[in-house]
C-alpha cells in the first residue's frame, strides 16, 4: 500500500515537471519571448536602478557626513560687474555644489576696503573686490588670495564741466568722485595721470570717495565735476545732457585687465577644502550661464530693479560687447609693480604670482 502510494506521488510530480517545462517552452517563441526579454530587462533594471539608488544615497550620505556643516559670508559691491555674485545668491550655487550643509550669507558693500576690513575681522568669509584692492590686501598680509577673475568691464571718466577735455584742465577746484582711495578706479585714474601728467598722485587732493550711486548724484548736482565709475552708472550718466567722457583713463592705465576678482580667506580651503571648490564651481556656473545669450532677458529680468534700470536697459548694457565676465585674471602682476613703484602701498608688492593666487587660477602678467 505504502509503496503504491509512493509511486502515485511520484507520477504527479513528474507530471507537474513535464507542464512547468512545457509552458517555459512555449514561452521561448514570439511574443513570449519578448515577455522574457522584457523580464530580463526589468530584473537588470531593477538591481541596476536599484544599485545605482543605493549607490546614489550611500554617496550622497557620505558625502554629508564628511562634509561638516558650515556657514559662508560673501559680499560685493554696486554695479553690474558684480553680477555674478548675483546669479550664485539667487541660484544657490554654492549649496548645489557643497556635499553638506551650508548657510550663505550675501551683503552689498560701498567698497572693496570695507570688505578688506570684514575678511581682516572675521565678519566675511570672500568677496568680490576690485585688483588694486585685492594687491593692497595681499600686501598688508590679509590671509586671502584670489579664487576667480570676475569682471573686466570698462570704467569712465564722467564730467559735468565742458571745460574739462583731458586731464590737464581739472584745476583744484575741480572733484572727482570716485569710490575710495586704493579702488581701482583710483589706480585707472592714477595710471592714466601717470602717463598724461606724468605723476601718478597728481590729483589726490581732488578725489572725494563716495559710493557709486552717490557719486553720479554728486556729478549730477553739481558738487562734484567728475566722477569715474562703471557701468551702469557710467552709461547712465552719459545719456544726461551736458555729460560727456574724458577719454583716454583706461586706456592709458590698465587696457584689457581683470577689473574685479574674487578673493576668499585661506582659512576656507585650510579648513574646508570642499566648501572652497564649492565657491569656485558655483562662480564658474554663474560666468557659464551668463556668457549664454539665450540666458540674458532672464538675467535682466532677475537683476534691473537692484540696478534701478528699467528691464530694456538692463537687457542693452548685458548685450553690450564691452560688457565681459571672464575668470581669467590679466593685468594683476603689472598693476602690483606699479602701485609699489607709485608708493600706493604701506608695504611691498609680492612678486611671486603664488602670494595672489589659489592653485588653478588661470592668470597671466
Amino acid at each position: 500500500m505504502k509503496k503504491n502510494i509512493r509511486n502515485i506521488v511520484c507520477i504527479a510530480m513528474a507530471l507537474l515537471i513535464s507542464v512547468s517545462l512545457a509552458a517555459c517552452g512555449s514561452g521561448n517563441g514570439g511574443a513570449g519571448g519578448a515577455s522574457a526579454g522584457n523580464a530580463s530587462s526589468a530584473n537588470s533594471a531593477g538591481a541596476s536602478t536599484a544599485n545605482s539608488a543605493g549607490a546614489s544615497t550611500a554617496n550622497s550620505a557620505g558625502a554629508s557626513a564628511n562634509a561638516p556643516d558650515a556657514t559662508f559670508k560673501l559680499a560685493y559691491q554696486y554695479g553690474i560687474q558684480y553680477l555674478p555674485a548675483k546669479i550664485v545668491q539667487d541660484q544657490k550655487l554654492i549649496q548645489k555644489y557643497y556635499p553638506g550643509n551650508v548657510e550663505v550669507t550675501f551683503q552689498t558693500m560701498g567698497s572693496g576696503a570695507e570688505i578688506n576690513e570684514g575678511i581682516i575681522s572675521g565678519s566675511l568669509d570672500a568677496g568680490l573686490v576690485g585688483t588694486s584692492v585685492a594687491i593692497t590686501g595681499v600686501s598688508k598680509g590679509v590671509t586671502y588670495k584670489v579664487f576667480s577673475g570676475i569682471s573686466n568691464i570698462p570704467n569712465r571718466l564722467v564730467s559735468n564741466k565742458e571745460s574739462l577735455k583731458t586731464l590737464k584742465d581739472f584745476t583744484p577746484k575741480d572733484k572727482i568722485a570716485l569710490v575710495s582711495i586704493g579702488s581701482i578706479q583710483h589706480l585707472l585714474l592714477a595710471m592714466a595721470q601717470k602717463k598724461q601728467l606724468g605723476d601718478a598722485h597728481a590729483l589726490d587732493t581732488n578725489i572725494m570717495g563716495m559710493k557709486h550711486p552717490d557719486g553720479m548724484q554728486a556729478l549730477v548736482s553739481g558738487s562734484v565735476q567728475a566722477h569715474m565709475t562703471t557701468s551702469p552708472y557710467d552709461l547712465e550718466e552719459l545719456e544726461m545732457p551736458g555729460m560727456h567722457e574724458i577719454p583716454n583713463i583706461v586706456e592709458d592705465g590698465l587696457p584689457g585687465g581683470s577689473l574685479i576678482l574674487g578673493v576668499m580667506s585661506t582659512k576656507i580651503q585650510d579648513e574646508n577644502p570642499a566648501l572652497a571648490e564649492a565657491v569656485r564651481k558655483a562662480f564658474a556656473e554663474a560666468m557659464s550661464y551668463i556668457s549664454d545669450a539665450n540666458n540674458l532677458d532672464a538675467i535682466a529680468e532677475a537683476s534691473y530693479e537692484n540696478e534701478g534700470l528699467t528691464k530694456e536697459k538692463m537687457l542693452g548694457y548685458l548685450q553690450n560687447p564691452d560688457t565681459q565676465f571672464d575668470a581669467k585674471v590679466t593685468g594683476l602682476m603689472t598693476l602690483a609693480k606699479f602701485m609699489d613703484d607709485e608708493d600706493f602701498l604701506d608695504g611691498s608688492a609680492p612678486t611671486d604670482p603664488s602670494a595672489y593666487f589659489f592653485d588653478g587660477v588661470e592668470h597671466e602678467n
